[in-house]
């Protein structure tokens, strides 16, 4: 499989993970209507018999209650909780992302990595030497042994734009996302998501910068999320392109 081929399909699988962790925040939302619909199928059967009487009345209630449970606040708190793991999974699923993208290309095509200076030693852990053991695994690992982290986006950039020449150019606020995106993971692993100086540092410089305090707890609304989708998922299309017009392939 060529290589122009395995990078698009990252980039699929990319968007594939990011709609799957979405679905995670509308769990409640999906028990609510399987409870609402088995209580309606149970009054159906009722109705048909010509029995239940009263309890038709209760089940009636209890359909009435669960379209406004979303607004109860227990539901609230739990919701906002998934909401905080869906940034945590989001930041994950492009580190991965960012990583198998080093990985394949050092894999399919490591004559488009440039280095320091050609006698550059690409060291490697012996207990990479299993099975399935790919040259791109040791590329990866030299690179992150360079204290580079998928998790940064200007450690990522400097990835690209060192070792691969791919120049990645956001709009203001695609780039302002990503930065959020990794100062609000930070804060929910780190500081059970509560604003610190380290977050309020990471964001100075975005169109963020006002909008929180040292000590506030996190607000993340479902904008926040698809914006947040949107600008990672713009990351992977202009990497996927630089690779597959790379005048080298």
């Amino acid at each position: 499989m060529s290589l122009d081929i395995n990078v698009i399909e990252l980039r699929e699988s990319l968007e594939l993970r990011l709609n799957d962790v979405l679905e995670i925040i509308e769990i409640n939302s999906a028990i609510i209507d399987i409870t609402q619909n088995e209580l309606q199928a149970v009054r159906a059967q009722l109705v048909q018999m010509g029995r239940g009487g009263g309890l038709i009345g209760t089940i009636n209630n209890k359909i009435s209650s669960l379209n406004n449970i979303s607004r109860n606040p227990q539901i609230i708190s739990r919701r906002n909780i998934i909401v905080e793991q869906v940034i945590v999974l989001f930041v994950g699923a492009l580190e991965s992302y960012l990583s198998d993208v080093v990985r394949t290309v050092g894999t399919e095509r490591p004559d488009l990595f440039s280095f320091d200076n050609e006698n550059e030693k690409i060291s490697f852990s012996q207990t990479m030497l299993k099975d399935g053991f790919k040259l791109g695994d040791a590329i990866l690992e030299h690179i992150l042994n360079k204290k580079y982290s998928f998790q940064d986006l200007k450690s990522s950039l400097e990835v690209f734009k060192k070792y691969l020449s791919i120049d990645i150019e956001f709009l203001p606020e695609q780039k302002d996302s990503l930065i959020l995106l990794a100062a609000l993971r930070h804060v929910i692993v780190h500081n059970s998501s509560k604003i610190d100086r380290k977050f309020i540092t990471q964001i100075r410089d975005t169109s963020y910068a006002t909008r929180y305090t040292v000590n506030d707890n996190i607000a993340i609304d479902d904008s926040l999320i698809q914006d947040s989708k949107d600008s990672i998922l713009n990351y992977a299309d202009q990497i996927t392109a630089a690779i597959i017009n790379s005048p080298q392939l």
